[in-house]
Protein backbone atom coordinates (compact mmCIF):
# COMPACT_ATOMS: atom_id res chain seq x y z
CA UNK A 1 0.00 0.00 0.00
CA UNK A 2 1.61 3.23 -1.18
CA UNK A 3 0.98 6.89 -0.62
CA UNK A 4 2.48 9.65 -2.74
CA UNK A 5 2.54 12.93 -0.95
CA UNK A 6 3.76 16.33 -2.06
CA UNK A 7 5.27 18.65 0.50
CA UNK A 8 5.68 22.40 0.56
CA UNK A 9 8.64 23.75 2.48
CA UNK A 10 9.16 27.39 3.23
CA UNK A 11 11.56 29.33 5.38
CA UNK A 12 11.32 32.43 7.49
CA UNK A 13 15.11 32.63 7.65
CA UNK A 14 16.62 36.07 7.17
CA UNK A 15 20.06 34.66 6.41
CA UNK A 16 21.58 36.08 3.23
CA UNK A 17 24.63 35.44 1.07
CA UNK A 18 25.95 38.87 2.10
CA UNK A 19 26.07 37.62 5.68
CA UNK A 20 28.16 34.66 4.58
CA UNK A 21 25.26 32.21 5.05
CA UNK A 22 23.43 30.57 2.18
CA UNK A 23 19.83 31.74 1.98
CA UNK A 24 17.20 29.05 2.45
CA UNK A 25 14.92 28.72 -0.57
CA UNK A 26 11.38 27.38 -0.18
CA UNK A 27 10.44 24.02 -1.60
CA UNK A 28 6.84 24.07 -2.77
CA UNK A 29 4.08 21.50 -2.83
CA UNK A 30 3.69 19.87 -6.22
CA UNK A 31 1.08 17.12 -5.74
CA UNK A 32 -0.46 14.68 -3.31
CA UNK A 33 -1.72 11.42 -4.77
CA UNK A 34 -2.68 8.19 -3.08
CA UNK A 35 -2.10 4.90 -4.87
CA UNK A 36 -3.05 2.06 -2.49
CA UNK A 37 -2.63 -1.52 -3.64
CA UNK A 38 -5.45 -3.06 -1.60
CA UNK A 39 -8.41 -0.75 -2.03
CA UNK A 40 -7.28 1.86 0.40
CA UNK A 41 -7.38 3.35 3.81
CA UNK A 42 -8.55 6.97 4.14
CA UNK A 43 -6.78 9.26 1.71
CA UNK A 44 -7.57 12.48 3.59
CA UNK A 45 -4.47 14.65 3.67
CA UNK A 46 -5.02 15.64 7.30
CA UNK A 47 -4.80 11.97 8.28
CA UNK A 48 -1.09 12.10 7.44
CA UNK A 49 -0.33 15.45 9.03
CA UNK A 50 2.04 16.46 10.50
CA UNK A 51 4.83 14.86 8.45
CA UNK A 52 8.26 14.59 10.10
CA UNK A 53 11.06 15.32 7.62
CA UNK A 54 14.82 14.93 7.91
CA UNK A 55 16.52 17.10 5.28
CA UNK A 56 20.09 15.86 5.02
CA UNK A 57 22.91 17.84 3.37
CA UNK A 58 25.97 15.62 3.65
CA UNK A 59 25.77 14.57 7.27
CA UNK A 60 24.17 17.86 8.34
CA UNK A 61 20.56 17.43 9.41
CA UNK A 62 17.61 19.81 9.45
CA UNK A 63 14.41 18.56 11.06
CA UNK A 64 10.88 19.86 10.80
CA UNK A 65 7.20 19.10 10.47
CA UNK A 66 5.02 19.69 7.43
CA UNK A 67 1.50 20.49 8.59
CA UNK A 68 -1.59 20.31 6.41
CA UNK A 69 -3.83 23.36 6.75
CA UNK A 70 -7.39 22.13 6.22
CA UNK A 71 -8.67 25.66 5.66
CA UNK A 72 -6.27 26.63 2.88
CA UNK A 73 -5.68 22.99 1.82
CA UNK A 74 -1.93 23.55 1.67
CA UNK A 75 1.13 22.12 3.40
CA UNK A 76 3.31 24.52 5.38
CA UNK A 77 6.67 24.18 7.12
CA UNK A 78 9.56 26.22 8.46
CA UNK A 79 12.24 24.18 6.65
CA UNK A 80 14.06 25.63 3.65
CA UNK A 81 16.71 24.26 1.29
CA UNK A 82 20.07 26.03 1.15
CA UNK A 83 22.60 23.39 0.09
CA UNK A 84 23.02 22.03 -3.45
CA UNK A 85 23.00 18.29 -2.69
CA UNK A 86 20.31 17.00 -0.37
CA UNK A 87 18.47 13.89 0.80
CA UNK A 88 14.96 13.69 2.21
CA UNK A 89 13.77 11.05 4.68
CA UNK A 90 10.84 11.09 7.03
CA UNK A 91 7.67 9.54 8.43
CA UNK A 92 4.02 10.38 8.87
CA UNK A 93 2.27 11.34 11.03
CA UNK A 94 4.94 12.79 13.28
CA UNK A 95 2.58 12.54 16.26
CA UNK A 96 2.72 8.74 16.04
CA UNK A 97 6.41 8.33 16.89
CA UNK A 98 9.69 9.97 17.84
CA UNK A 99 12.27 9.48 15.09
CA UNK A 100 16.04 9.52 14.74
CA UNK A 101 18.15 8.81 11.67
CA UNK A 102 21.69 7.81 10.69
CA UNK A 103 23.43 6.77 7.45
CA UNK A 104 22.80 3.23 6.30
CA UNK A 105 26.55 2.60 6.06
CA UNK A 106 28.35 3.12 9.32
CA UNK A 107 30.80 6.02 9.11
CA UNK A 108 29.44 7.23 5.76
CA UNK A 109 29.85 10.91 4.95
CA UNK A 110 26.38 11.18 3.40
CA UNK A 111 23.10 9.33 2.89
CA UNK A 112 23.65 8.19 -0.69
CA UNK A 113 23.31 4.52 0.33
CA UNK A 114 20.17 5.09 2.38
CA UNK A 115 19.35 5.41 6.05
CA UNK A 116 18.50 3.60 9.24
CA UNK A 117 15.51 5.26 10.90
CA UNK A 118 14.56 4.45 14.48
CA UNK A 119 10.98 5.17 15.48
CA UNK A 120 10.29 5.13 19.21
CA UNK A 121 7.19 5.58 21.41
CA UNK A 122 5.16 3.18 19.29
CA UNK A 123 2.09 1.09 20.11
CA UNK A 124 1.12 -2.37 18.93
CA UNK A 125 -2.35 -1.04 18.06
CA UNK A 126 -3.32 2.54 17.35
CA UNK A 127 -5.25 5.00 15.28
CA UNK A 128 -2.40 6.25 13.10
CA UNK A 129 -1.47 4.98 9.64
CA UNK A 130 2.29 5.16 10.26
CA UNK A 131 4.23 5.58 6.98
CA UNK A 132 7.81 6.32 5.93
CA UNK A 133 9.20 8.15 2.91
CA UNK A 134 10.35 5.70 0.24
CA UNK A 135 10.86 8.01 -2.74
CA UNK A 136 11.53 11.65 -3.59
CA UNK A 137 10.84 13.59 -6.77
CA UNK A 138 12.29 17.09 -7.25
CA UNK A 139 12.11 19.73 -9.98
CA UNK A 140 12.40 23.49 -10.43
CA UNK A 141 9.00 23.45 -12.15
CA UNK A 142 5.71 21.98 -10.90
CA UNK A 143 5.55 18.18 -11.21
CA UNK A 144 2.80 15.61 -10.92
CA UNK A 145 4.95 12.50 -11.42
CA UNK A 146 4.90 9.76 -8.78
CA UNK A 147 8.45 9.42 -7.42
CA UNK A 148 10.39 6.24 -8.09
CA UNK A 149 11.03 3.84 -5.24
CA UNK A 150 14.43 4.22 -3.64
CA UNK A 151 15.23 7.80 -4.68
CA UNK A 152 16.03 10.12 -1.78
CA UNK A 153 18.60 12.51 -3.30
CA UNK A 154 18.05 15.76 -5.14
CA UNK A 155 20.24 18.61 -6.37
CA UNK A 156 18.95 22.12 -5.75
CA UNK A 157 18.38 24.01 -9.00
CA UNK A 158 17.90 27.64 -9.93
CA UNK A 159 14.38 28.92 -9.79
CA UNK A 160 11.56 27.55 -7.67
CA UNK A 161 11.77 24.19 -5.90
CA UNK A 162 9.09 21.52 -6.01
CA UNK A 163 9.08 18.08 -4.37
CA UNK A 164 6.78 15.10 -4.05
CA UNK A 165 7.26 12.28 -1.58
CA UNK A 166 6.28 8.64 -1.89
CA UNK A 167 5.23 7.00 1.37
CA UNK A 168 4.88 3.34 2.30
CA UNK A 169 3.07 1.81 5.27
CA UNK A 170 4.69 0.23 8.33
CA UNK A 171 1.50 -1.09 9.92
CA UNK A 172 -1.40 -3.30 8.93
CA UNK A 173 -4.99 -2.05 8.94
CA UNK A 174 -8.10 -3.75 10.31
CA UNK A 175 -11.50 -2.46 9.26
CA UNK A 176 -14.34 -3.36 11.61
CA UNK A 177 -17.80 -3.18 10.09
CA UNK A 178 -20.42 -3.37 12.81
CA UNK A 179 -24.16 -3.68 12.16
CA UNK A 180 -27.37 -4.86 13.78
CA UNK A 181 -29.08 -8.03 12.58
CA UNK A 182 -32.13 -7.12 10.44
CA UNK A 183 -34.67 -9.16 12.46
CA UNK A 184 -33.28 -8.00 15.75
CA UNK A 185 -33.28 -4.42 14.46
CA UNK A 186 -37.06 -4.63 14.19
CA UNK A 187 -37.24 -5.10 17.96
CA UNK A 188 -34.30 -3.23 19.41
CA UNK A 189 -32.06 -0.21 18.91
CA UNK A 190 -28.37 -0.59 19.76
CA UNK A 191 -26.17 2.38 20.57
CA UNK A 192 -22.44 1.73 20.46
CA UNK A 193 -20.66 3.64 23.20
CA UNK A 194 -17.10 2.37 22.95
CA UNK A 195 -14.97 0.07 20.83
CA UNK A 196 -11.47 -0.97 21.88
CA UNK A 197 -8.88 -3.11 20.13
CA UNK A 198 -6.72 -4.71 22.81
CA UNK A 199 -3.37 -6.42 22.32
CA UNK A 200 -1.64 -8.74 24.76
CA UNK A 201 1.65 -7.75 23.10
CA UNK A 202 3.25 -4.30 23.22
CA UNK A 203 5.55 -2.55 20.74
CA UNK A 204 8.02 0.13 21.77
CA UNK A 205 10.10 0.92 18.69
CA UNK A 206 10.93 -0.03 15.10
CA UNK A 207 14.22 0.14 13.23
CA UNK A 208 13.52 0.79 9.54
CA UNK A 209 16.14 0.02 6.88
CA UNK A 210 15.87 2.21 3.78
CA UNK A 211 18.22 1.14 1.00
CA UNK A 212 18.61 3.72 -1.76
CA UNK A 213 18.66 2.46 -5.35
CA UNK A 214 18.23 3.64 -8.93
CA UNK A 215 16.37 0.55 -10.14
CA UNK A 216 12.97 1.56 -8.78
CA UNK A 217 13.04 -1.21 -6.18
CA UNK A 218 11.22 -0.76 -2.86
CA UNK A 219 13.86 0.64 -0.49
CA UNK A 220 12.10 -0.48 2.68
CA UNK A 221 14.18 -3.63 2.94
CA UNK A 222 13.73 -4.41 6.64
CA UNK A 223 11.61 -3.41 9.64
CA UNK A 224 12.53 -4.73 13.08
CA UNK A 225 9.96 -4.12 15.83
CA UNK A 226 10.85 -4.35 19.52
CA UNK A 227 7.97 -6.12 21.27
CA UNK A 228 7.15 -7.41 24.73
CA UNK A 229 4.43 -9.36 26.54
CA UNK A 230 2.64 -6.31 27.86
CA UNK A 231 -0.88 -5.11 27.12
CA UNK A 232 -1.66 -2.14 24.88
CA UNK A 233 -5.00 -0.95 23.55
CA UNK A 234 -6.50 1.49 21.06
CA UNK A 235 -9.84 3.19 21.51
CA UNK A 236 -11.33 2.84 18.04
CA UNK A 237 -14.53 4.69 18.97
CA UNK A 238 -15.73 6.56 22.04
CA UNK A 239 -19.07 8.33 22.09
CA UNK A 240 -17.65 10.68 24.72
CA UNK A 241 -15.50 12.29 22.02
CA UNK A 242 -18.21 12.12 19.33
CA UNK A 243 -19.79 15.57 19.16
CA UNK A 244 -22.67 14.25 17.04
CA UNK A 245 -24.25 12.19 19.83
CA UNK A 246 -24.82 12.06 23.57
CA UNK A 247 -26.13 8.48 23.66
CA UNK A 248 -23.76 6.61 21.36
CA UNK A 249 -23.69 5.58 17.71
CA UNK A 250 -26.96 4.03 16.54
CA UNK A 251 -26.19 0.80 14.69
CA UNK A 252 -27.86 0.12 11.34
CA UNK A 253 -28.47 -2.94 9.21
CA UNK A 254 -26.10 -1.50 6.60
CA UNK A 255 -23.26 -1.19 9.09
CA UNK A 256 -20.70 1.40 10.14
CA UNK A 257 -16.97 1.00 9.56
CA UNK A 258 -14.06 1.81 11.85
CA UNK A 259 -10.34 1.35 11.15
CA UNK A 260 -7.53 0.54 13.55
CA UNK A 261 -3.87 -0.11 12.79
CA UNK A 262 -1.70 -2.93 14.07
CA UNK A 263 2.04 -3.58 14.15
CA UNK A 264 2.85 -6.64 11.98
CA UNK A 265 4.79 -8.54 14.61
CA UNK A 266 4.94 -12.34 14.84
CA UNK A 267 1.94 -13.87 16.57
CA UNK A 268 0.00 -10.62 16.98
CA UNK A 269 -3.17 -12.15 15.42
CA UNK A 270 -3.67 -14.54 18.33
CA UNK A 271 -3.19 -11.73 20.86
CA UNK A 272 -5.88 -9.35 19.65
CA UNK A 273 -9.28 -8.85 21.28
CA UNK A 274 -12.12 -6.50 20.37
CA UNK A 275 -14.18 -5.09 23.26
CA UNK A 276 -17.47 -3.28 22.52
CA UNK A 277 -19.64 -1.43 25.04
CA UNK A 278 -23.22 -0.56 24.10
CA UNK A 279 -26.73 0.20 25.37
CA UNK A 280 -29.93 -1.58 24.30
CA UNK A 281 -33.26 0.24 23.78
CA UNK A 282 -36.64 -1.17 22.90
CA UNK A 283 -38.74 0.44 20.18
CA UNK A 284 -40.58 2.50 22.81
CA UNK A 285 -37.32 4.30 23.52
CA UNK A 286 -36.81 2.64 26.89
CA UNK A 287 -33.28 1.68 27.80
CA UNK A 288 -33.51 -2.00 28.72
CA UNK A 289 -29.82 -2.81 29.09
CA UNK A 290 -26.98 -0.42 29.87
CA UNK A 291 -23.23 -0.77 29.32
CA UNK A 292 -23.38 -4.24 27.80
CA UNK A 293 -19.87 -5.51 27.07
CA UNK A 294 -19.05 -7.95 24.27
CA UNK A 295 -15.54 -9.36 23.95
CA UNK A 296 -14.36 -11.15 20.82
CA UNK A 297 -10.95 -12.72 20.31
CA UNK A 298 -9.59 -12.33 16.79
CA UNK A 299 -7.51 -15.50 17.14
CA UNK A 300 -8.24 -18.11 14.54
CA UNK A 301 -10.12 -15.88 12.10
CA UNK A 302 -8.93 -17.01 8.69
CA UNK A 303 -9.69 -13.66 7.07
CA UNK A 304 -7.42 -11.69 9.38
CA UNK A 305 -3.89 -11.23 8.06
CA UNK A 306 -1.65 -8.81 9.92
CA UNK A 307 0.95 -7.88 7.31
CA UNK A 308 2.62 -4.57 6.56
CA UNK A 309 0.56 -2.46 4.16
CA UNK A 310 -2.37 -4.90 4.06
CA UNK A 311 -5.92 -4.49 5.32
CA UNK A 312 -8.30 -7.07 6.78
CA UNK A 313 -12.07 -6.58 7.03
CA UNK A 314 -13.99 -8.02 10.00
CA UNK A 315 -17.79 -8.04 10.06
CA UNK A 316 -19.54 -7.67 13.43
CA UNK A 317 -23.26 -8.36 13.83
CA UNK A 318 -25.34 -7.69 16.94
CA UNK A 319 -27.69 -10.66 17.47
CA UNK A 320 -29.66 -11.82 20.56
CA UNK A 321 -28.85 -14.95 22.50
CA UNK A 322 -32.41 -15.03 23.79
CA UNK A 323 -35.48 -12.78 23.85
CA UNK A 324 -38.29 -13.12 26.35
CA UNK A 325 -41.36 -11.17 27.44
CA UNK A 326 -41.62 -9.51 30.85
CA UNK A 327 -44.72 -7.99 32.36
CA UNK A 328 -43.56 -4.53 31.28
CA UNK A 329 -41.00 -3.99 28.50
CA UNK A 330 -39.10 -6.78 26.80
CA UNK A 331 -35.60 -7.59 27.97
CA UNK A 332 -32.93 -9.47 26.15
CA UNK A 333 -29.24 -10.28 26.19
CA UNK A 334 -27.70 -9.65 22.75
CA UNK A 335 -24.18 -10.54 21.78
CA UNK A 336 -21.87 -9.36 19.00
CA UNK A 337 -20.86 -12.10 16.58
CA UNK A 338 -17.60 -11.71 14.71
CA UNK A 339 -16.63 -13.13 11.34
CA UNK A 340 -14.18 -12.39 8.53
Amino acid sequence: MILMIGVMLWSCSEDSDQQGVLREDPLYLSAMTRAPSDGGISDAKEDHSPVQIFLMSGTEKTEGNFVYNTTTQTWVSTIGVKEDENYIFGFSPSSAAAGTIRPLTSGASDYSSGALMTLANLNAVGGDDLCVVVGVKYSNTPITDIPSFGTFAFVKQDGNNYASLLLDHLYSAIEFKIKIGPKYGELRDIYLKKMELQSAKAVSQAVVTLTANTAGSPPLTDVKFTSSDNAQSNTVYDYGTDASTTTGLALTAEGTSFVSYCAPITGIESNLKLVCTYDVYNKKGTKVRENCVAENSLAGLSGVTIARGKKSVINLTVEPTYLYQLSEDELDNPVIKVSE
